[in-house]
């Protein structure tokens, strides 16, 4: 089985990435694999199923995970849960792609399981560097502040709910998944948007600004990190979000970070069984 997997395509956001992301496109068509998975991010309102569509023409199952970004409402007006619950999936719907935040896919023979969801950020993976420096720091979190100006999130998606509550809701329907799945498949691989695991976050510099640990605030969640390993069918863990390419392995489990951002791509072409990983860049 060849599944091909990428991130953050952001489509209209920049020519540059446009390109890019056509050029992907091409190569995915090229490949034909049994098996197509968008993580996240992929656009935002119109520009989602403009994105989609390039993808048209896959005969191969195309899988579909919510970004922050696709969650984002500029001119429709609408709350954000709308767009998650109803907008995001009738457009998966409209373009042949299964939209994995509400249901999992599960292979014919039942070897494999593909288990997805946005996950979210409910500030737990916080520097504790900077609610030391700075005590009023939690209050900016629930604000999606940094020192030098203010994470897009808290302008555009409106959830009607905190952000910990929010987590609390993708991953109860994340756990769902994984419960009924864990049963029915061999293998499971888990498409999440949001790094689970700290080994995918940003890499940290040796002395990073008070912004860059800001953005640990928004990355993840640490009750995702428990979640996953607690089921021994897991081998592979896909995520995107932070446009950083990263690798790493805890037990039986293989967890890659797509990397690719708004101005190149990156695609990951995963074979089973021989469970081989490879990369390609576009730019």
């Amino acid at each position: 089985m060849k599944i091909a997997i990428t991130a953050d395509l952001h489509w209209g956001l920049a020519a540059q990435g446009d390109r890019c992301t056509q050029r992907l496109a091409q190569r995915v068509r090229q490949l034909a694999p049994d098996v197509f998975v968008l993580l996240g991010d992929t656009g935002v309102e119109e520009e989602l199923g403009e994105c989609l569509a390039l993808f048209e023409s896959l005969r191969g199952v195309k899988l579909l995970v919510a970004g922050n970004h696709c969650l984002w409402s500029h001119t429709r007006g609408i709350d954000s849960m709308k767009i998650y619950r109803e907008v995001i999936p009738a457009t998966a719907q409209r373009l042949g792609f299964h939209y994995l935040d509400e249901k999992p896919w599960l292979a014919q023979d039942h070897t494999l399981a593909i288990v997805g969801n946005i996950s979210w950020y409910d500030y737990s993976c916080a520097s504790p560097a900077l609610a030391e420096k700075y005590p009023g720091v939690e209050a900016m979190y629930r604000r999606k502040e940094f020192f030098n100006g203010q994470h897009n999130d808290g302008q555009y998606v409106r959830l009607g709910m905190s952000d910990a509550e929010f987590t609390q809701y993708v991953l109860a329907r994340l756990k769902t998944h994984l419960d009924e799945m864990s049963q029915r498949a061999e293998t499971l691989l888990a498409a999440i948007h949001h790094p689970p695991f700290p080994e995918l976050f940003y890499p940290i510099k040796a002395k990073p600004s008070d912004d860059e640990l800001m953005w640990l605030a928004y990355t993840s969640n640490r009750a995702i990190a428990e979640l996953l390993p607690r089921y021994s069918n897991l081998r592979y863990v896909f995520c995107g979000h932070t446009h950083s390419a990263r690798a790493a392995s805890f037990g039986a489990i293989r967890a890659y970070n797509i990397g690719g951002n708004y101005d190149w791509k990156r695609l990951a072409v995963l074979e089973l069984p021989a469970g081989e990983v490879a990369f390609e860049i576009f730019r």
